[in-house]
């Protein structure tokens, strides 16, 4: 969108002559076609001030004819273009006005409406503006692409620092609706290749921001519906796809989907040394355990992470937990691959604290762990370390979950 001169131009002189004479009875129609026709001559020239004085004298001859009070009120608008005004003048605002209520069903006013909201800033107005002339079904593909613009830009504004909470969660609806508009035109955005890359920036920070704050809000249904819309839009984003399995798999427990969005993600990378769902997918298949091969496959994964990344805390948890569990499930006759797997359990475990030696949820499971093992004395010495710091910082400890990227 362009907040220029050019556009009231493009605007007017695109407008079809069917539009005149539509809101009823003309005292001099044809006096009034023709004071129209040098006014749009005029603006064709950017003589806004000329084509005022020639549509003031076409409005004495139609008073009733809507066209004439829109092309006023775009005059008006481009000269405060032209003074360099932030905001669009009140006189156009009043004529467009006008324009409106003598003939609600003309769309174009309504679009206009919504350029001089958008470029003013006020993006609420904007968004009833372009879903109005959408309604009246004025320059659909234009009035949908400005409507999701509008959207975003609204949702930026709510969702800023220090919002109050209400107009937070309204920002949320905001963003996801302009996503899932976006999503269904892209084909239709005419941005040009500077501006589309600069916007997509943009735009596609904040809404990977927003999943961000959905998921702190436990919001996991929008988060879905978000990154399902950013999909649509860029299919070959690694990162998108990955951020998908987060959601899936971390919050929502659709293994099966998030599963399909780590190993895509993977496909999509073409940096070999990128194994963040590495561990994802072998947690799931841990968790999942459906078969022998599938408790293989999971240990495979964490063991090529933490290959590539051997002070990762999260990866040897989660390692650690997949041998803890996988010992659990072995029955008393495998009793010699149950305490093979207890102790890379102990050994995932020691690895954390050697890392993190502070790490409380890590003690408890270490302890838990060398107690079945029948390592008692070690299990006593790891619990009573972990009660200590508890009691002297009783409070939650942050997890170490991924976030959006």
């Amino acid at each position: 969108m362009r907040s220029s001169v050019t556009v009231a131009v493009m605007l007017i002189l695109t407008a079809l002559p069917a539009a005149f004479g539509q809101a009823g009875e003309q005292p001099d129609p044809g006096r009034a076609f023709k004071l129209i026709k040098q006014a749009e001559e005029r603006i064709g020239a950017e003589d806004f001030s000329g084509a005022l004085e020639i549509l003031a004298r076409a409005r004495t001859a139609a008073p009733t004819v809507a066209r004439i009070p829109f092309m006023m009120a775009t005059c008006h608008y481009n000269l405060g273009l032209r003074s360099g005004a932030p905001q669009p003048p009140d006189l156009a605002w009043k004529l467009l006005d006008q324009a409106i209520e003598l003939d609600l069903d003309w769309g174009e006013p309504h679009f206009f409406a919504g350029v001089m909201s958008f470029n003013g800033g006020n993006y609420e107005a904007a968004v009833m503006g372009f879903q109005n002339a959408l309604a009246r079904a004025y320059r659909p593909k234009d009035s949908r692409m400005n409507l999701a613009l509008s959207l975003f830009k609204w949702g930026v504004v709510l969702s800023g620092e220090n919002r109050p909470e209400e107009d937070l969660q309204k920002g949320i609806r905001v963003f996801t609706d302009s996503v899932d508009r976006f999503a269904a035109l892209k084909d239709d955005l005419r941005f040009s290749v500077e501006d589309r890359k600069s916007f997509a920036r943009h735009w596609i920070d904040s809404l990977v921001n927003l999943v961000a704050m959905l998921q702190r809000n436990e919001d996991y249904a929008d988060a879905e519906r978000v990154l399902n819309g950013l999909i649509r839009i860029q299919p070959g984003n690694y990162l998108h796809h990955y951020n998908l399995g987060l959601v899936l798999g971390g919050t929502m427990k659709n293994w099966d989907r998030a599963l399909e969005e780590y190993r895509l993600s993977l496909e999509l990378c073409d940096d070999p040394d990128w194994l963040e769902p590495y561990p994802m997918i072998g947690y799931i298949l841990s968790n999942r355990a459906r078969s022998p091969e599938e408790e293989h496959e999971a240990e495979s994964y964490f063991l090529k992470y933490v290959a590539k990344h051997p002070n990762s805390v999260s990866a040897y948890t989660r390692a650690g937990d997949h041998y803890k569990n996988t010992a659990f499930r072995q029955s008393v006759e495998n009793a010699e691959v149950r305490n093979e797997l207890l102790e890379k359990a102990v050994r995932s475990y020691e690895r954390c604290m050697e890392i993190d030696p502070r790490n409380t949820p890590v003690m408890l499971k270490l302890s838990e762990v060398l107690r079945v093992a029948k390592r008692k004395e070690e299990a006593k010495r790891w619990k009573s370390l972990y009660d200590a710091l508890k009691k002297k910082n009783p409070g939650p400890r942050p997890g170490d979950a991924p976030r959006p990227r």
